[in-house]
C-alpha cells in the first residue's frame, strides 16, 4: 500500500489526531478540528485522547470516533489497535515521547512538532521556531495541519454539541452569577486566597453579584480556603464530579474569575467572558488575539524580556483592578446575552 503523503494529490480519508491530556491543551484542538473539518470534509476524524478530556467532545461532529487511553493500557495493545484503523494521516498535537511512539506504530503518514529525541518518528517534524502566525498556542496546532497542506484560518477555540445544565445557584440571591474557580494543582499558578475574597466583595458590593465558588474532583480544599473568606459574600461551594457538568455551568455563568486554568479555556470556548491571574506564565500564549472579553490579570515584571502581543489587555493584579474590570465584562456579558 503506498503511503498518504501531502503531495500524493488526494485528500486522506482517515485521520488521526493525538491530544492525550491536559484541559486546556485539549480546548486548544478545537480551531485545528474546525481547520480539519473545513479542509477535508469527507475525512473519518478520530481523537486518541484521555479522561477527563473525551466529555469536551461528546455530541461533536467534528470528531467521528473517541480513542480513550487509560492509565493501565498497554502500549503494544494500543499500537496493535491503531494499526489495523489504517490511518491516512496522524497529527500528533502533544508531540511527547509516548505520543510520537503511538503516532508511528500506526504506519500512517505522521506529523508532529521537532523536540528532542523524538523528531525522528514522524514523517514531518514541524519547527515552531518557522512559526509565522500569533502567538496564541491554538494558532501554533495548526501548523501541523499547514504542513498537510491545508491552509487555516485562526478562529475562536468553540466546543459544540449539548452541554447538560446546571443550577447550583438555587439557593442564592439574584444578581450577575460569577464562576469562581481558583484551582490550580500548582501553587505558583493560585492567586491568593485573600486577592480573590477581596474582588469578591468589591464585585458583590457595586454590582450585587453572587458566586459559585467552584473546582473538580479532589479540589474540595482549595474551594473552602478561598471560600472561608466569604462570609459576607453570597456564595456556595460546588465540587463538580465531571468535566462534562463543570462544562454545562461555566456555559451558563455571566463571568469566569479565576487562574491560569483548564477550566477558563472551557468557560472562554464556551462564550463566557473571563478575568484569569496568571503568575509566572506569560498569558501572551494562553489567550485569543484581538478580544475585548479576555483580559488578564500580570504582574508585567513576570516578562523577564520575553515578548508580550500588543493586543493583550494586561490588567494590575490587585483586586480593585481585578473588580474594575470585572464589572466591566459584567456589563458586556448583559448588552449581549447568550
Amino acid at each position: 500500500m503506498t503511503m498518504w503523503n501531502p503531495t500524493s494529490g488526494g485528500p486522506p480519508s482517515k485521520i488521526l489526531a493525538i491530544q492525550l491530556r491536559r484541559i486546556g491543551d485539549s480546548v486548544l484542538l478545537a480551531p485545528a478540528l474546525d481547520g480539519l473539518r473545513e479542509g477535508w470534509p469527507e475525512a473519518r476524524i478520530h481523537l486518541l485522547t484521555a479522561q477527563p478530556v473525551p466529555d469536551l467532545f461528546v455530541g461533536d461532529s467534528r470528531v467521528d470516533v473517541t480513542w480513550i487511553r487509560s492509565a493501565r493500557a498497554r502500549l503494544p495493545q494500543l499500537s496493535s489497535d491503531l494499526r489495523r484503523e489504517n490511518y491516512d494521516l496522524v497529527l500528533d498535537f502533544q508531540s511527547l515521547p509516548l505520543t510520537a511512539v503511538l503516532a508511528r506504530a500506526t504506519g500512517a503518514y505522521s506529523i508532529g512538532f521537532k523536540k528532542r529525541i523524538r523528531s525522528f518518528l514522524y514523517d514531518r517534524a514541524v519547527s515552531l521556531e518557522d512559526h509565522r502566525g500569533s502567538e496564541y498556542a491554538a494558532d501554533h496546532k495548526l501548523d501541523l495541519l499547514r504542513a498537510a497542506g491545508l491552509n487555516p484560518t485562526l478562529s475562536m477555540p468553540r466546543l459544540a454539541g449539548m452541554w447538560p445544565g446546571s443550577d447550583p445557584w438555587n439557593d442564592l440571591p439574584r444578581g450577575p452569577r460569577i464562576a469562581l474557580v481558583p484551582v490550580s494543582p500548582w501553587e505558583h499558578k493560585r492567586w491568593s486566597a485573600a486577592a480573590f475574597a477581596e474582588t469578591a466583595r468589591i464585585l458583590h458590593r457595586e454590582t450585587g453579584s453572587v458566586f459559585v465558588v467552584a473546582g473538580g474532583p479532589g479540589e474540595a480544599g482549595q474551594l473552602r480556603e478561598v471560600a472561608g473568606e466569604l462570609s459576607d459574600v453570597p456564595h456556595r461551594i460546588k465540587e463538580f464530579t465531571t468535566l462534562r457538568e463543570f462544562g454545562g455551568f461555566l456555559g451558563e455563568c455571566h463571568l469566569f474569575l479565576g487562574n491560569d486554568n483548564g477550566p477558563r479555556h472551557v468557560a472562554l470556548a464556551l462564550g463566557t467572558p473571563t478575568l484569569a491571574w496568571f503568575g509566572h506564565h506569560n498569558p501572551t500564549n494562553w489567550t485569543p488575539p484581538e478580544t475585548d472579553c479576555h483580559p488578564v490579570l500580570w504582574d508585567r515584571s513576570n516578562a523577564k524580556g520575553r515578548f508580550v502581543r500588543e493586543d493583550l489587555e494586561i490588567v494590575p493584579d490587585q483586586p480593585e483592578e481585578a473588580a474594575r474590570v470585572a464589572a466591566r465584562l459584567l456589563d458586556l456579558a448583559a448588552s449581549n446575552p447568550r
